[in-house]
């Protein structure tokens, strides 16, 4: 009777060392083809907000969105808020809100929510209901949204888009660098983006941004720079502009505008 040859120790060995190389190998591809598939999905995302801002832009006499720009004693609203209302005691503070001007165009909050941020599991039902009413409900979007935005100092006023001209930047993904006063609990200084990059944390923005409980549902990427030197993370950025093209653009390509604000070089 013939017996079955067995696999020796060693053969064994040899078999395992073999798959682990190879995924050793094929992991990291997969990694790397699974974020490009959600810098795909973001560009996608961007370009639909840039055709929604077309779309109504058509159905009012060629006008661009208004701003989400708001001031309420001294405090100003940074460009990715979605929500109409600030919550102190009612008071309206952005200058127009992005779930009510853009709700009959984009029903979906996917398209203001970056695969990379991945916030709150609530979020749908969440928008649904702010887009429905005025009730305080903190919603963050992934990009900065810029048309008819002003206050970016340094490239004022011809930075941003605008019925009369200007730059064609409409939106990109987040990438600030936060300073320690502003600051409610972290205290340091932080680089903070919807995009990750090597070393960075999935974090509350209330690690980065005053404003309490209102920020602690909603998670960015960020890093601390404890020597406060304003080096780069390095990571790709995408860019959505009014003509309707979307750009993905690294961070040698961003530059410093003003305040805590970094943007892409190329604005029109």
């Amino acid at each position: 009777m013939k017996t079955k040859k067995a696999f020796t120790l060693i053969e064994l060995l040899v078999v395992i060392a073999i798959i682990g190389l190879l995924m050793a190998v094929v992991v990291p591809s997969l990694r790397k083809a699974k974020e490009h598939a959600k810098l795909v999905i973001c560009k996608s995302n961007q370009r639909s907000i840039v055709q929604a801002s077309a779309s109504y832009s058509a159905d009012h006499d060629n006008k661009l969105p208004p701003t989400i720009q708001g001031n309420q004693n001294g405090w100003m609203t940074i460009p990715l808020r979605l929500k109409y209302y600030y919550g102190y005691e009612g008071v309206e503070l952005n200058g127009g809100s992005v779930l009510e001007t853009f709700g009959s165009y984009m029903q979906s909050p996917e398209y203001f929510d970056c695969p990379m941020s991945n916030h709150d599991p609530d979020w749908q039902e969440r928008y649904i209901e702010a887009s429905d009413n005025q009730s305080v409900a903190f919603l963050n979007s992934s990009y900065f949204m810029f048309w008819n935005w002003t206050k970016l100092e340094k490239n004022r006023p011809s930075f941003r888009p605008t019925d009369a001209g200007g730059d064609g930047l409409m939106t990109c993904d987040v990438i600030f660098y936060n300073e320690p006063y502003n600051n409610s609990e972290h205290g340091g200084t932080m680089w903070v983006s919807s995009h990750r990059w090597e070393g960075a944390e999935k974090l509350p923005l209330v690690d980065a941004m005053a404003g309490g409980t209102l920020n602690r549902e909603f998670t960015y990427w960020m890093k601390d720079d404890p020597t406060g030197g304003h080096e780069k993370p390095k990571m790709k950025l995408n860019a959505g502009y009014k003509d309707g093209h979307v750009e993905t653009v690294s961070m040698d390509d961003v530059e410093h505008v003003g305040g805590v604000y970094w943007l892409p070089t190329k604005r029109r």
